[in-house]
């Protein structure tokens, strides 16, 4: 018998502020939270045996309680079922992945929630939009991209419960930090536009005057079946698609990372292989090689190389010549080695890794460079503008500057890792912790902690499970190109450790390995807009 005041596991955590579940199920429905605040990255949570629905809390994963045990229910979406080639949407719907759906995102289209779902019953009888597949985020993600509000979407919280208006069950969830909060209040849920957080989901006051997305299931009859995103051509070539003032495609021939892709593919269809440097980015190709017809399944080339040694730490290479800044996609676990390790990984490496776009995960994947895959092909127009998330043009006073980077004078009063985060965001919305991006950085810094032991913005995600992940995250979405003693980095994790922090010695400038709980004293760091100039355009101007 256990008594209603026992704390038990269950298999939900939380890691860089997200919630998991253990069994790798994608959806996180609901919440019952016994405070409003607890969220606790990097823990694990427990539930009380008791009448009471709210008591989940977080607690540290290696404390030792009784557990509960069970198995995914086996649900089932809706399905369609209309046969391939008669299916077709209504106007002025259109087709994706086996659903009709609309976009409203015009600055005049947006309604309240309640409002919006009125709207959507006009048009064909319609809901609105149930999101249940990586592709169709990853549709409502690019259509976000260009959308001047975010959107609504066909789920609200209704007496403590996440439903989707068409009664479907809630198998992807895509949420934005600390969310869903739970409670008994009734919220509607929207996803966000805008860079930052593209296409995550947020509940909100629902009388909020947003865009939305309709749907409505296909039919067989004689609609046309159009699909729902046409590339669209705008200012590039035939064959490519205009997306943040890039042009790309998926060449599906096949070729290793090795091989130069305008000799074997020819200049014209592949003048460069691009790297996608946003999350939109990343959705976009991830849905062109879902619908793409003819397309192999399996990675997909994307112009990324990676190499590891004691001297040049982490080194990742765009044949772009742009900073690789989705490298916080990947999972350093998995680096293919050709010297076991405890770590997986050798050092050094004795050739370098490619990075590839795996259509059905949102993670990016190590891949051997030898492998023939296809590739992502493009070329930037002339427009195209990659720049510092801030447009400060000088230091706060009082801040240290090295390169575009301003630096705080540090911070005795010692505090947790997300306690200093919060210190350097009310400082700066866009001031961070420290991230250090080389060698001469990371020692500039450690001259100014004076001796002192001081919090990166550095944070690992763990599970030594049998799936083992070791995700790195700056705090303010630096790139990963730079992990000094990596190979010390990647080894001696213990079980139950779910999320690491790190601080650097001032006096040594080692990095530790530490609970992201500790206190530690900080600086804040702001990185100002770079006038650098930008590579030459790669390929060849529009013809008409």
């Amino acid at each position: 018998f256990v008594g209603p005041s026992v704390k038990l596991w269950f298999g939900l955590y939380s890691a860089f502020d997200h919630y998991r579940w253990f069994s790798g199920y994608q959806a996180v429905a609901n919440t019952y939270f016994s405070s409003p605040s607890s969220h606790g990255s990097g823990n694990c949570f427990t539930v009380h045996a008791a009448a009471d629905l709210y008591t989940w809390t977080p607690e540290r994963c290696d404390t030792k309680l009784w557990f509960l045990c069970g198995s995914d229910a086996q649900t089932k979406t809706p399905s369609t079922d209309v046969s391939k080639g008669s299916s077709g949407c209504p106007p002025p719907y259109h087709l994706v992945n086996g659903a009709c759906f609309l976009p409203k995102s015009s600055p005049e289209d947006r309604l309240s929630r309640f409002e919006a779902a009125h709207e959507c019953r006009k048009l064909a009888n319609g809901t609105l939009a149930t999101i249940s597949s990586l592709v169709e985020q990853d549709y409502l993600s690019v259509i976000l991209a260009a959308s001047s509000t975010p959107m609504w979407i066909g789920l609200q919280l209704v007496g403590g419960e996440h439903r989707w208006d068409n009664q479907a069950n809630v198998t992807l969830t895509n949420w934005l930090k600390r969310q869903p909060t739970g409670g008994e209040q009734v919220r509607c849920t929207m996803a966000h536009n805008g860079q930052k957080h593209l296409g995550e989901w947020e509940d909100v006051d629902c009388d909020t005057k947003l865009g939305y997305l309709c749907q409505v299931h296909p039919t067989a009859g004689s609609f046309q079946a159009t699909t729902g995103f046409s590339p669209d051509q705008g200012r590039c070539r035939t064959g490519f698609t205009e997306f943040n003032s890039r042009c790309y495609r998926i060449d599906s021939r096949v070729t290793s990372q090795t091989e130069s892709a305008p000799t074997m593919l020819g200049q014209d269809l592949c003048p460069s292989r691009l790297t996608p440097h946003s999350s939109g980015e990343v959705a976009l190709l991830r849905f062109l090689a879902n619908t793409q017809p003819g397309l192999a399944e399996g990675p997909i080339w994307i112009g990324v190389n990676f190499t590891y040694n004691a001297a040049d730490a982490t080194k990742f290479l765009a044949e772009d010549s742009l900073p690789v800044t989705i490298s916080s996609m990947l999972d350093f676990a998995k680096i293919p080695s050709t010297t076991a390790s405890e770590s997986g990984f050798s050092q050094p490496t004795v050739a370098p890794v490619c990075v590839a776009l795996a259509p059905d995960s949102q993670d990016l994947v190590w891949t051997r460079c030898s492998t023939p895959l296809p590739s992502v092909c493009g070329y930037p127009l002339a427009d195209f503008t990659f720049r510092a998330a801030t447009m400060d043009t000088a230091c706060p006073t009082g801040w240290s500057s090295f390169g575009h980077t301003c630096y705080s004078p540090v911070n005795d009063t010692v505090d947790t890792w997300a306690g200093a985060e919060a210190v350097c965001q009310s400082l700066h919305s866009e001031s961070h912790v420290v991230s250090l991006r080389s060698p001469n950085e990371q020692q500039f810094v450690s001259e100014l902690l004076r001796g002192a032991r001081g919090w990166l913005g550095l944070r690992v995600q763990v599970w030594t499970g049998s799936d083992r992940i070791l995700r790195f995250q700056w705090s303010d979405g630096s790139p990963i190109n730079f992990l000094f003693n990596l190979e010390k980095l990647l080894s001696g994790w213990r079980a139950g450790e779910i999320e690491q922090c790190f601080v650097l010695h001032g006096s040594t400038r080692d990095w530790d390995r530490v609970s992201c709980s500790d206190r530690h004293a900080f600086m804040c760091q702001l990185t100002l807009s770079d006038q650098s100039p930008l590579p030459p355009t790669l390929g060849p101007s529009k013809t008409t």
